[in-house]
This record gives C-alpha cells, sequence and structure tokens, in this order.
C-alpha cells in the first residue's frame, strides 16, 4: 500500500484527532488513514464471508423525501411514508422473489430448520420494512419467522446535525455537512458528537467477523434490513470494488443503495447456491 496523499485538503474543524484511532488499535492490517486529508484506504484482504448474507435498506421516509440527515433519529418524520410502506411491499415480493428462485422448494425447509435468519437494524423505518417481508413470506409459505433485533445494523450517528439539511443548517455545521455529502471525508465526526464513516466501518466489521463466527458452517441465510450508511460500511468491510478504487482508497459515497434495494454482498449469492443444493440434498435424504 503506497502512501501517497491525496489532493483533496477538506476542512479540519470537524475531524476528531487523531482520526480514528481506536481502528487503528483494531485493525491496523486492514485499513490506513490519510490524517491530512480525512481518506480512508481499504487493504486487502478483506473479511470474507462464511454464510451467505444481503441486506436491504428500509423504504422512504419523510425526512428522506426533504434531504434531511435523519441518522438514528426515530420520530414521526423516520417512519415510512406511503411511498415507503410501498416500497417496503415491492421489496418483499422481490426478495421473496430472488430466494425462491435461489432457494426453490428448499426455502420453506431452510425457513422452518432456523436457518433463514432475519435481522434489522432497531430504527422504525428498517423494523417495518423487515416485517412487510415476514408477513409476506408467512403468507406465501405459512411460516412465521422471528425477527432479530442488531443495534450494530443502525445508521450512522450524526451526533449535532441530525434532523438537519443542506437548508437549515449553517456554518461550520453546513460545511461538515458538505464534506460528508460528497465524500471528502470519511473521518468527518460532527465536532465529536457522532460516528465518522470509519467509525461506521469499524462497527460494521465488527458485526459481520460476529456473525461469521455464528454462522461459520455456511448453513444459514441472513437478511439484514439497515440504512445507506451503514450497508456501504459492509460493503466496505468486505473489499466492494464498487465503493473502493484501483489504489485502494474508499469512496464512500459513490454508489449508494436505494430505498428498497436488496444488495448481495461478496459471494453471497454463490453460497446461497451451495446452500440450497445442501439442504436439498438432506431433504431427499429424509425423505428417503
Amino acid at each position: 500500500m503506497q502512501t501517497m496523499l491525496t489532493t483533496i485538503n477538506p476542512q479540519t474543524f470537524c475531524r476528531k484527532i487523531p482520526p480514528f484511532s481506536n481502528a487503528e488499535e483494531v485493525l491496523p492490517k486492514r485499513f490506513w488513514i490519510d490524517r491530512q486529508a480525512g481518506t480512508l484506504y481499504a487493504c486487502p484482504p478483506a473479511i470474507t464471508l462464511s454464510f451467505p448474507m444481503l441486506a436491504i435498506r428500509h423504504g422512504q421516509t419523510d425526512d428522506n423525501v426533504r434531504h434531511a440527515w435523519q441518522g438514528q433519529i426515530d420520530g414521526p418524520s423516520n417512519q415510512l411514508n406511503a411511498v415507503g410502506k410501498e416500497q417496503a411491499r415491492i421489496a418483499a415480493e422481490n426478495l421473496f422473489a430472488q430466494l425462491s428462485e435461489s432457494f426453490g422448494a428448499a426455502l420453506p425447509t431452510l425457513a422452518m430448520s432456523g436457518k433463514f435468519v432475519v435481522l434489522s437494524s432497531p430504527l422504525g423505518r428498517a423494523k417495518e420494512t423487515a416485517q412487510t417481508f415476514l408477513d409476506y413470506l408467512a403468507g406465501q409459505t405459512g411460516i412465521t419467522l422471528p425477527l432479530r433485533i442488531e443495534p450494530d445494523l443502525a445508521e450512522i450517528f450524526f451526533g449535532v446535525v441530525e434532523g438537519g439539511s443542506l437548508e437549515t443548517l449553517t456554518g461550520e455545521l453546513l460545511e461538515c455537512l458538505l464534506q460528508f455529502k460528497y465524500g471528502r471525508d470519511a473521518t468527518m465526526n460532527w465536532l465529536g458528537t457522532g460516528e465518522s464513516f470509519t467509525d461506521v466501518t469499524l462497527r460494521a466489521y465488527r458485526l459481520l467477523e460476529r456473525l461469521n463466527a455464528e454462522f461459520h458452517a455456511g448453513e444459514t441465510l441472513v437478511a439484514a434490513f439497515s440504512h445507506g450508511t451503514l450497508i456501504n460500511g459492509m460493503r466496505v468491510a468486505v473489499g466492494d470494488s464498487m465503493l473502493i478504487d484501483e489504489q485502494g482508497k474508499v469512496t464512500f459515497r459513490k454508489h449508494m443503495v436505494d430505498n428498497g434495494e436488496a444488495y448481495w454482498f461478496g459471494q453471497s449469492q454463490q453460497l446461497a447456491a451451495r446452500l440450497a443444493s445442501r439442504v436439498e440434498a438432506q431433504t431427499l435424504v429424509s425423505v428417503n
């Protein structure tokens, strides 16, 4: 990894000193930070999932419509609006169709065996999107799965700018938001009151390591209902080339998952195909 400094020189007043020191202690070989520019670099090898996993972003909220940075706020304007509810319904149908195509008749068997785990952020917009899928799954298969709340799937905490927008913020806070919006500073932590994208990436990395240990046998399918920035943190942790350029620089705002969109991590679709084959084989053995 070459330590060439980027030419971007964002404002430094919003950056903690030293940036992301906790990550440097925990993951010294996985990430490198240009302290001057606040640029995050991902160093190979990325974390490799031992189980198939996909993430689904929640449906639209009123704060999405007004381009507010809702973060971990969970008030009335942060719940699914009419469009968001429809997006959740469509997402449920699409996800069920994808899984049915991958698993076929093995999907109910997988669900009944406890090997299909549905996780959700604790925030209402993600939980409602997840529950919409679970209700649809139950209607199609007669199988009711529990929803497991996973706190580490919560959205980035924007600190003092939560609920603000480009139209409502001024001065230093507006400058902070612009630096983050355009992906110029991965260490921006909102005057020390919130999380930077590097903090979110570490949180996502720890979550994936924990899930890897829990589902190490590779015989569990995981669907995680979460948020745009947190999903991108997980994508960086698994080395997604859409967010990491040729020099290893993390371009964390380059490609965001849309409301209601599902995203498979790494080799998860191939892992899902292998899991489907194993479930089908086990079903045939038990029948015979």
